[in-house]
């Protein structure tokens, strides 16, 4: 029988905050000294992380799929240097055509 008082899985058990948007998820944590600051500093990125970026997460999927099955395979840096800021100010306003032609390009694989 388990004996709650004595189980350390009680006492090492931390739960992040978490902040979701579509696939990403971004979890904040302290290391359970402060689970209100984890919760704050989660609701501080919620405005960084703007609901856009549930769609930049689609939005490079669908351009890494297609690029993979052209046989076009950028490197690491070349996608942190892909995603700008301009990609979610176009599809903050609804255009995703010209975002996904802005992410091919920067990717070196303009159509």
């Amino acid at each position: 029988h388990d004996n709650p008082p004595r189980c350390r899985c009680f006492n090492d058990f931390l739960l992040p905050s978490v902040l979701r948007r579509g696939r990403l998820v971004v979890a904040v944590s302290t290391g359970g000294a402060s689970p209100a600051l984890a919760a704050r500093v989660r609701r501080d990125l919620e405005a960084y992380f703007a609901p856009e970026y549930e769609e930049l997460v689609e939005l490079a999927a669908e351009v890494r799929a297609e690029l993979r099955s052209r046989a076009h395979r950028p490197g690491g840096a070349a996608w942190r240097e892909a995603f700008d800021g301009e990609l979610i100010e176009l599809l903050a306003e609804g255009r995703r055509a010209e975002a996904k032609a802005r992410l091919l390009d920067r990717l070196g694989a303009a159509v």
